[in-house]
């Protein structure tokens, strides 16, 4: 009935294999990057960030990003959690659900890069970004 642990990356398994394009299993899509064990995304679409109200981006500038603004997922936990920054000065724009947590973080230690764009942005009701990244 779910899982314990104490909230920190340390929880997942770290996995030390290389990285390949699928070799036609049936279990994986084409594009998809996949190692022995994790089925890295090669896109990750429309996904709605968290925390955008209470983010350095927010903060300073007392809105969202607009849609078209170049974004990337950082490549180092940041207090605690996977976030998406702006490209042109790295000010966190909020942070990635939880969901991707375990996969994206070890395809980010595998060495893989997620960059994209805002493709949505809203200040109300309250502040919203959703991003779409990609390998």
């Amino acid at each position: 009935m779910g899982s314990s642990g104490n909230g920190k990356f340390g929880d997942y398994p770290k996995r030390t294999v290389g990285v390949g394009h699928s070799g036609g299993d049936s279990s994986n899509t084409s594009s998809d990057i996949v190692t022995n064990e994790i089925s890295c995304p090669e896109k990750l679409e429309r996904v709605m960030l968290e925390d955008v109200g209470t983010s350095e981006y927010y903060q300073n500038h007392i809105g969202v990003p607009c849609v078209g603004l170049s974004v990337r997922i950082r490549s180092e936990v940041y207090e605690g959690r996977l976030v998406v920054e702006s490209v042109s000065d790295g000010e966190v724009i909020g942070n990635l659900p939880t969901e991707y947590n375990s996969t994206i973080f070890t395809c980010i230690e595998l060495g893989i890069k997620y960059t994209g764009e805002v493709v949505l942005s809203s200040t109300k009701p309250i502040p919203t970004v959703m991003v779409t990244v990609n390998v």
